[in-house]
């Protein structure tokens, strides 16, 4: 629901201008920055518990963690 409503202030800053709309656009954006950033670091945690040392998934994962690629910005991929 608040990405709804980012998006919303978004456009409605882009028409006006209004520098009370970009201060809330700017918080709105920093707490869904915070939610996402928590919410990330949950998921992960639950993954490394589901993660159980005798069977495969731990390794699976150590492996896929390894031979994770990053991704490059699009202007630095194209050289």
């Amino acid at each position: 629901m608040q990405i709804r409503r980012k998006r919303a202030l978004r456009k409605l800053w882009a028409r006006t201008r209004c520098p009370r709309l970009k201060t809330q656009l700017n918080t709105l954006s920093e707490e869904l920055s915070v939610a996402v950033q928590a919410y990330r670091g949950e998921a992960w945690g639950r993954r490394i518990w589901k993660a159980e040392e005798r069977d495969a998934s731990l390794y699976k994962l150590n492996r896929q963690l390894i031979k994770a690629t990053s991704r490059l910005p699009d202007d630095q991929q194209r050289g």
